[in-house]
């Protein structure tokens, strides 16, 4: 009897087991790109419509000059990955959270983590947006023109072009419960150019 309850253990086991081969297999396949960068706004000023520092008003330069003198100049933006699952892949890959670094011309601005989940059903392409907000001042102690400019260049305007990548680690969601790919995806573009 015991004998028994032991071989079925261990199917159950490799069952699970398998359902947690399929799901990074699945995940695996899935191709991500970068996308865009949209919602760039310094101190609370979009650079949405502006091509220069010389695009602002008075009052938003006010703003900026603040919040430089104040040393807390937030820097809020969404980076946009595609995730294309290709319709060869039977099974549905399943994201529950990610780890990410953001880099600007490989210089590390920051690190973080985005605990949304997501699904990639095959043949489909999954918009995965990445909100990131920052104190620009405490990585980048310039003037409030200079910090406008970095807003300009990671919302990719013309002439202020930059490389921006980022490197994330998936956790994916299994039977076995959650596993965290062994290696960080790189993802990068020259968002001026």
């Amino acid at each position: 009897m015991n004998a028994r309850w032991m071989l079925i253990s261990i199917l159950a086991v490799s069952l699970c087991g398998c359902a947690a081969f399929k799901q990074t297999t699945a995940l695996s396949q899935v191709k991500f790109s970068f996308d865009r960068i949209s919602d760039v706004r310094v101190a609370g000023v979009t650079v949405q419509g502006k091509t220069s520092y010389t695009d602002l008003s008075v009052t938003d330069i006010a703003k900026l000059s603040s919040a430089v003198v104040a040393h807390d100049v937030p820097l809020g933006l969404t980076v946009h990955l595609k995730a294309e699952n290709p319709s060869s892949n039977s099974v549905t890959a399943k994201m529950m959270k990610m780890a990410w670094s953001l880099y600007l011309a490989d210089n590390k601005l920051l690190d973080g983590n985005l605990d949304s989940s997501y699904a990639f059903p095959p043949g489909n392409n999954v918009d995965v947006a990445v909100p990131i907000k920052f104190n620009a001042y405490e990585i980048y102690q310039h003037n409030a023109q200079d910090l406008f400019d970095l807003g300009l260049s990671l919302a990719g305007v013309q002439g202020y072009s930059k490389v921006v990548r980022l490197d994330f680690t998936p956790t994916i969601d299994t039977d076995l419960g959650p596993i965290t790919y062994p290696t960080p995806i790189t993802v990068k573009r020259d968002v001026g150019a």
